[in-house]
């Protein structure tokens, strides 16, 4: 399961911040945290549309 963190500026403001996301098992234990890395201004003008790299975390910080 995948669920999606939101960032109170962004839903005050409207502001595109960078996305970020919890992966749990079936147990919904958390498994994984995948964060974005992306320019600030792509953000804000090209939407979805954008270039980013996604990075992916175990529990213990450990890149997947």
């Amino acid at each position: 399961m995948k669920l999606q963190l939101i960032e109170v500026l962004e839903l005050v403001t409207g502001f595109e911040t960078k996305n970020k996301y919890v992966l749990s098992n079936a147990n919904g234990e958390q498994v994984y945290y995948a964060f974005e890395e992306s320019d600030c201004c792509e953000r804000q003008c090209c939407g979805a549309d954008r270039g980013f790299t996604m990075h992916i975390v175990d529990n213990f910080k450990r890149v997947g």
